[in-house]
């Protein structure tokens, strides 16, 4: 019996090679292999067109029907909204199939006009944050060691008000950190 090879359909976009965080458990920035200091700080432009026809070749090639497309980073909001957007409406428009969108952010840059423009596109946003602030601060500071709660804070509250794209949070439990605490604010 021949079995067909299993196909691609959810594909993680790096947009942005830094970030605005300097967590130290982030495994690309703050371990051995500091490749990326090497890479652009930004996907390029061409770049950006590159991915979007691979994305749109493939599936016609696979016959997938439906796509999801992430965007990650770094941090990808240090790419501009805008460009982002012109992204998303470039891969839409070079692939027949159906293709959903979401972005994994640290909630830093946050503010109503991009979550206006990604609500416009049907762009979901994904939101890391650790927990309350003595456990998010324990490893999730700014290049400066400060902290970032407030900021992400202030980012989740901004989602809160878009429930149509906001699509949780994702957090890096650390265990020393207790459970009930824990689960008790991300009843939020």
């Amino acid at each position: 019996m021949l079995v067909s090879p299993p196909n691609f359909t959810t594909f993680l976009v790096k947009l942005a090679a830094r970030c605005n965080l300097n967590c130290d458990y982030c495994y690309v920035f703050n371990h051995v292999d500091q490749s990326w200091k090497s890479l652009p700080r930004r996907l390029s432009d061409d770049d950006q067109q590159h991915v979007a026809k691979r994305i749109g070749e493939y599936t016609r090639e696979n016959n997938i029907d439906y796509c999801l497309v992430v965007f990650h980073g770094g941090e990808p909001l240090l790419m501009p909204h805008q460009k982002i957007i012109q992204f998303v409406r470039d891969i839409k428009s070079l692939t027949n199939a159906r293709v959903d969108f979401s972005l994994q952010t640290n909630g830093v840059l946050l503010n109503k006009e991009i979550l206006d423009a990604f609500q416009k596109e049907k762009l979901g946003v994904s939101l890391s944050l650790d927990g309350p602030k003595a456990t998010n601060d324990k490893h999730r500071l700014n290049h400066k060691n400060e902290s970032s709660f407030n900021y992400v804070m202030r980012g989740l509250n901004l989602l809160k008000q878009y429930p149509d794209i906001f699509m949780g949070v994702i957090a890096v439990i650390d265990v020393r950190n207790d459970p009930k605490e824990l689960l008790d604010f991300f009843i939020i």
